[in-house]
């Protein structure tokens, strides 16, 4: 006997119509090059993310942004899988060489570009094209139009075409959304393809309460780049549980942090430990004791020191920490309360160092 209770495809689909529908008063603070703050709401969001297949690229078309924690990225992270065309997150520290490689390993035929990556981009591209059509690669002018041997389109010029659109059908939960990259670490970069169906799952385990809980009276500062893991998957949460979003832009100095925060109302936030340790400085060096509302943080991609865990305590917020390099978050904010546990779907091992 077959089910007859809640056959949807899990999805962005569904995802773009949930945020637009149910969540459409939820905001979005992105900020500019220029420093300037941007706010939307996740309707308007949703509508410009609507419009990604303006061109008729068709269906498994895969989309490289290059590009910052910004709207334009963001709307790419929603539209273009919703679309069923296949996002990927290109990591904008590798090294050229290693960007061109992980493009032409992906299949790419759309690249999304800010303007203060350029003449990167124009290197990616060419050394795309040289290994697909033996051109020579060189450095080129900054006239990306002129530069790049393909069309280059305005951002804003794509997205004023065509109608925003969020009744895209349903995908095949089973079908690639998003590719994933490695840093390199350990010989060439290796591509993994993220399903509609795991990217929801991961959404639905990071606002649960074992993890990290995300609800509609939350907001959120993520300072994980959005082309690493798929920003842990925080984006897809926020956007499923209403959860304000302050995305922080270039900068990820302690200083801008601490003025985002307190100026923002961020009730949540994640990272890897770095930037907290440098935030936690920069607040012993003000003499601050506390951190606007921020009620929580949560850690990953390294052990979290007892230093850092111990000053953010003194300084009166909880702390949190584990995110695996799976993307999935595998531990909770410390509340004055244990460890959480392991989310459904994940398998965790402790093992011990060896000679230990």
């Amino acid at each position: 006997m077959k089910s007859t209770m809640q056959a949807n495809q899990l999805g962005l689909a569904l995802l773009l119509r949930h945020a637009c529908r149910v969540n459409g008063r939820s905001r979005i603070v992105s900020v500019a090059a220029d420093g300037r703050r941007i706010e939307q709401s996740f309707a308007d969001l949703a509508h410009r993310a609507g419009r990604r297949a303006a061109r008729g690229h068709p269906l498994g078309t895969v989309v490289g942004p290059l590009a910052g924690a910004s709207r334009e990225h963001l709307e790419a992270y929603l539209g273009v899988p919703a679309s069923g065309r296949i996002l990927h997150t290109i990591n904008v520290r590798l090294h050229a060489d290693d960007q061109a490689y992980i493009a032409e390993h992906a299949n790419e035929e759309v690249v999304i570009l800010d303007r203060r990556r350029e003449s990167r981009t124009i290197r990616v591209v060419r050394g795309t094209a040289a290994e697909a059509g033996g051109r020579d690669r060189r450095e080129g002018e900054i006239d990306t139009a002129h530069a790049l041997p393909c069309e280059t389109v305005d951002y804003e010029t794509l997205s004023a075409e065509g109608e925003a659109r969020i009744d895209w059908p349903d995908i095949d939960e089973n079908e690639a959304a998003i590719i994933c990259f490695t840093g390199g670490t350990t010989g060439m970069p290796k591509g993994v393809a993220y399903s509609h169906r795991s990217i929801w799952l991961q959404a639905m385990s990071i606002c649960t309460a074992n993890s990290v809980g995300l609800s509609s009276h939350d907001v959120l500062l993520p300072t994980v780049p959005l082309y690493h893991v798929n920003a842990w998957g925080l984006p897809f949460a926020a956007l499923m549980a209403g959860c304000d979003l302050v995305l922080p832009g270039a900068s990820l100095q302690p200083a801008d942090l601490i003025g985002l925060i307190e100026s923002e109302g961020q009730t949540v936030a994640a990272g890897v430990p770095t930037i907290w340790s440098d935030v936690l400085a920069e607040m012993r060096e003000r003499g601050m004791t506390r951190l606007g509302r921020l009620a929580s943080v949560s850690c990953g991609g390294a052990q979290v020191p007892q230093r850092l865990s111990g000053g953010v305590r003194r300084a009166r917020h909880p702390h949190g920490a584990g995110v695996g390099h799976d993307g999935d978050i595998v531990d909770v904010p410390l509340r004055k309360r244990p460890p959480g546990r392991p989310v459904p779907t994940t398998c965790n091992a402790v093992r011990r160092r060896r000679g230990a």
